[in-house]
């Protein structure tokens, strides 16, 4: 059978067994050592490959953040009910412009054609944040996915046969961060996956809710103050002189 390469989700997707999920809801700055964020977010799925297509809600996603050090922190997800996660946030550049890796897996099990099987996806986003303010942020998250499959369905044909490869795909996401307080972050997020060569795609959209610790921005305040000639952006008037 031809390895239809990059197409797993479409058959997850439509045969409810477990659904890929890429999105991240964060920016690319992280937490700072021993803070503590929780994320909860409403999401649905869609996926098409061959002419066909199907879209479905999935059950809300939890997780956790803890920063590690500076620059670094970790994420931990259950993922819609049915799947686990994890990923390593690591910051390269802080600014009015943000940049960061974030590798990631995540892995659940499927039963198809009464055949078991344990389907794996390793994400490697970049994360790319443009700071419109201190409290909003627009997020793009390029990057590649392998998928990969622990078995074949040996009589797989159709969608079933979509959810029988492994191979890599390309995957862009774009949300938009809006820092309500200092305890709350708003992020809802597209990403798409697809499979160039093969032409199978997968849609997944969500709003995400970050409660509790929340990245630094205050340097973005500090920029604004410097950010004319003479260092400040409204100097201070001329001491008189004595007659």
């Amino acid at each position: 059978m031809r390895i239809v390469r990059g197409a797993t989700f479409v058959g997850a997707a439509a045969l409810l067994c477990g659904c890929p999920n890429p999105n991240t809801y964060q920016t690319p700055r992280t937490l700072d050592p021993g803070a503590i964020q929780v994320n909860i977010a409403a999401e649905g799925i869609g996926a098409g490959y061959s002419g066909s297509s199907v879209w479905a809600p999935m059950l809300p996603s939890v997780g956790v953040r803890i920063g590690l050090a500076d620059g670094l922190d970790l994420g931990l997800r259950e993922q819609n009910f049915d799947s686990l996660g994890a990923d390593a946030k690591i910051r390269l550049v802080k600014g009015s412009f943000d940049l960061a890796l974030d590798p990631g897996l995540q892995a659940f099990y499927a039963n198809i054609d009464n055949e078991g099987l344990g389907v794996f996806y390793f994400h490697l986003p970049v994360l790319l944040g443009f700071n419109v303010s201190r409290n909003v942020s627009i997020v793009l998250s390029p990057g590649v996915v392998y998928d990969l499959l622990t078995a074949n369905v040996s009589n797989g044909g159709g969608v079933t046969g979509s959810a029988t490869a492994s191979g890599f795909l390309g995957r862009l996401g774009v949300g938009v961060d809006f820092r309500t307080s200092k305890k709350l972050a708003i992020h809802p997020e597209v990403t798409v996956m697809d499979n160039f060569a093969d032409g199978g795609v997968i849609v997944v959209f969500g709003i995400g809710f970050n409660f509790g610790a929340q990245p630094d921005y205050s340097d973005l305040d500090r920029g604004s103050e410097d950010s004319s000639p003479g260092g400040s952006a409204n100097p201070p008037p001329p001491a008189p002189t004595a007659p």
